[in-house]
């Protein structure tokens, strides 16, 4: 019943903003490694079909029993 974001928390240090418009929050940084205009964290999960983009913000994303979870600096492939 924990969300993807809390977690992290957890076991990272975590900066992020709220965003109302959104209703999410967005991570700027984790352990100090700060977006900074062309590459940002992005989360994935894993699934039969591999690695996918996480469907929603990782604040509202709440993780299931052996959820396999990655949290990847990137470059987004904005198409």
């Amino acid at each position: 019943g924990c969300d993807l974001l809390s977690a992290t928390k957890r076991i990272a240090i975590v900066n992020y903003t709220y965003w109302p418009s959104y209703k999410a929050s967005f991570v700027d940084a984790i352990n100090n490694i700060w977006k900074n205009g062309t590459h940002y964290w992005m989360w994935y999960r894993w699934t039969s079909n591999g690695w996918e983009y996480g469907p929603v913000g990782a604040d509202t994303y709440i993780l299931s029993p052996n959820e396999t979870i990655m949290w990847r600096y990137e470059k987004p492939n904005i198409k």
